[in-house]
């Protein structure tokens, strides 16, 4: 059906303006003549004339009206027509960029390759950037239910990034985050989330940490998640997202940051409170590499950077060992 904004810019158009405006004069004419000819009958006294007025009154008017409804139907169908055209247009545009990529790769032949880039393109509305992850190591030592002392890694990250959404249409965002769930019973208070900042407002709530206490009694969720909601990002906008948390490691153990949304680029940033008394390494999980940049092991100080764009589920790896008498610096480039 043709739209009425669409319908009134084609009753508009030059060709059908003049017919109308025809249309309506012919029309007015028409009734003109009709009601000088009533008035005057009296005076003329001629039948014959009179007759002939009247035959002209109701052709004019006949016209008139045929060429205005003539128009308006020519008009309706050619907007519906248009629109027509242009709906099928768009859905054959649909297919082809949908297919372009497949068109381009056809060696994907396997359907789960096909299905993972599907969802990869599927999320593309909401990207990350600025994203940057700051830990702090340091040793401690909890007592576990017998009284022995556990030793064990703290580590503190601040987490900081952009969320982006490019599309023209709103988008949502779930606000989690999973952290490892400790083998260690003593060690499953230590691992929390302290803060959840959307533009500097707080989204962490009691019923968010009740939640992601019941998975954390759960021996077999390996990666509880805690969350705080859902927000709606409006088009071509974005938020500013703070995360505080503190995972409980081992003494020498591995730390894997991955994401589900498309990200340009990661910093990693390391203070190691023992000052010397380990290695710490990263390594990207992508077909990227980490570079590292201003880093100074004697004071316990690491950066490294991602640059380029990392995917769902890719990321970056941070793993860490104690630091013996005969080690030596190019024991770093393992």
């Amino acid at each position: 059906m043709a739209s009425p904004n669409g319908f009134m810019k084609e009753m508009l158009r030059p060709r059908a303006y003049v017919t109308i405006l025809v249309g309506i004069i012919l029309l007015l004419s028409g009734i003109l003549i009709s009601k000088i000819n009533h008035f005057s009958l009296e005076e003329l006294k001629t039948e014959s004339v009179s007759a002939t007025w009247e035959v002209v009154s109701h052709l004019l008017i006949e016209v008139a009206f045929a060429m205005i409804i003539a128009v308006i139907i020519a008009v309706f169908f050619e907007e519906s027509a248009r629109s027509r055209m242009i709906e099928d247009l768009d859905k054959k545009i649909s297919v082809v960029q949908r297919d372009v990529f497949f068109s381009t790769f056809g060696y994907f032949q396997d359907d789960g390759v096909k299905k993972v880039v599907r969802e990869i393109f599927r999320r593309g509305s909401l990207i990350r950037r600025n994203w940057h992850i700051i830990y702090t190591i340091e040793d401690d030592c909890v007592s576990d239910e017998k009284g022995d002392p556990v030793n064990y890694v703290k580590l503190k990250a601040t987490g900081q990034f952009r969320i982006e959404n490019l599309s023209t249409i709103p988008a949502s965002y779930d606000l989690s985050l999973g952290l490892p769930n400790p083998l260690v019973s003593a060690l499953k208070n230590v691992t929390r989330v302290d803060s959840f900042l959307v533009d500097e407002e707080e989204k962490c709530t009691v019923e968010s940490e009740r939640e992601f206490r019941l998975q954390m009694n759960d021996e077999k969720n390996t990666m509880p998640k805690y969350t705080c909601g859902t927000i709606d990002i409006p088009a071509s906008a974005f938020v500013e997202i703070s995360i505080q948390y503190v995972m409980a490691k081992e003494v020498e153990d591995t730390e894997i940051v991955s994401s589900l949304t498309p990200s340009d680029g990661l910093e990693i940033t390391v203070f190691d409170k023992g000052q010397g008394s380990r290695w710490v390494f990263a390594s990207a999980v992508s077909m990227s590499q980490m570079r590292e940049t201003q880093s100074n092991p004697s004071d316990g100080r690491f950066v490294w950077k991602h640059q380029g764009w990392l995917l769902p589920s890719q990321g970056a790896k941070l793993w860490w060992k104690r630091r013996t008498a005969d080690s030596i610096d190019t024991e770093r480039l393992q």
